[in-house]
């Protein structure tokens, strides 16, 4: 999701859904698939559980310090107006639904299922930052 160039349409700002100070989690594409591929192997190991995923727990402002140090250009976190919200009700509901909800990402087991999980800036490191379609302008 984070090289998607809306979140970049701002020149100098990383614009996301959630309120200044709220955590999410963050995951690679690739460890979702890592870690799928463990749980399809040992189906018995992981029957009835649920998995919450996330390589990272990050708030807007740490991820937007993270892509502005990894693609050497400062990034000021912003969120989407809230009337840029409004024009999309399914967008606004969903954002609604997941500031009230918490999240808890259990990072250490799920390492423990996946060794190489990646923070976002393991994930930047790794390529990442190369697809980050930021500008400063």
């Amino acid at each position: 999701m984070l090289t998607q160039p809306q979140f970049y349409a701002t020149p100098g700002a990383f614009t996301f859904l959630y309120p200044p100070g709220h955590r999410i989690p963050f995951i690679a594409a690739d460890d979702i698939g890592a870690i799928a591929a463990a749980v399809f192997a040992a189906p018995d190991t992981f029957a009835g559980q649920t998995l919450e995923l996330g390589g990272d727990v990050l708030t807007g402002e740490e991820v937007a310090a993270a892509l502005g140090r990894a693609t050497g250009r400062p990034l000021a976190y912003a969120t989407v107006p809230a009337e840029a919200l409004r024009q999309n009700r399914l967008i606004e509901r969903v954002v609604e639904v997941a500031i009230k909800l918490r999240v808890d990402v259990d990072i250490p087991s799920l390492r423990a299922i996946h060794p190489g999980l990646k923070t976002l800036a393991a994930w930047l490191d790794a390529g990442g930052a190369g697809r980050i379609p930021v500008t400063s302008r």
